[in-house]
Formats: structure tokens, C-alpha cells, sequence
């Protein structure tokens, strides 16, 4: 599988956008937060990538961004665009048949696109 792209130089921290989302325990979390959450090293990237179980090359990348963000070089949080929360527990805990669960740093959820 070919490696992820990530851009070579960043500009520097940028500013989050003042936006809430939730946890798989439908708990409250700004996006601010994120860093705090995923035991953020100074240097260390967070990747977020939005998805959705209805979206094929979201679910495409799934798999490859789970086991990145198993490496402690960077951060991936799995947000799930437009649905509810128990359809997207559902597809974390069962991707494919056959395949195994997706554990990100973070799993959260968008409640105003669902």
C-alpha cells in the first residue's frame, strides 16, 4: 500500500475553528480540545479526517488512517459527518465483514450534520 502524502512544510499551528462535537459517549468536546485529547507532543500532527459510512472513499482510507494513527509520529480523529451516533459505533466495530475493528486516537461525531 502506498504510503500517506503530508505536506512537507506547515505553516505553523493554526487556529481551530470554535466548533462541538461529541465523543462515542455522546459527550461535548470543541474541537479546541483536541490536542489535550489525543495526548498531544509539541510537533506532533493531528490529522482530522470526516467521513461517513455511506461514503465509499471515506471507508477506503479508514483502515490506513487507523493504523497510522497507531504510531506515535501522529494523530488521527475520525469524525463522522451526517449520521447518528449508533450507525457509526456500528461501522467502527465492524468496518467490513471480515475485518477488524478501527481504532483511532479520537472517534467523535458531528450532531448538527446528522
Amino acid at each position: 500500500m502506498p504510503p500517506l502524502l503530508l505536506p512537507a512544510t506547515l505553516s505553523g499551528p493554526a487556529r481551530l475553528p470554535d466548533i462541538t462535537l461529541e465523543d462515542l459517549d455522546g459527550n461535548a468536546v470543541a474541537l479546541a480540545e483536541l490536542p489535550r485529547i489525543a495526548g498531544h507532543k509539541r510537533n506532533t500532527p493531528i490529522l482530522v479526517h470526516l467521513w461517513a459510512t455511506d461514503c465509499p472513499p471515506c471507508r477506503r482510507d479508514m483502515a490506513r488512517l487507523a493504523e497510522l494513527s497507531g504510531h506515535g509520529d501522529v494523530r488521527v480523529a475520525s469524525v463522522n459527518q451526517g449520521e447518528d451516533l449508533l450507525p457509526a459505533v456500528r461501522y467502527l466495530d465492524n468496518p467490513e465483514p471480515g475485518s477488524p475493528a478501527l481504532a483511532f486516537a479520537i472517534a467523535l461525531r458531528d450532531p448538527s450534520s446528522g
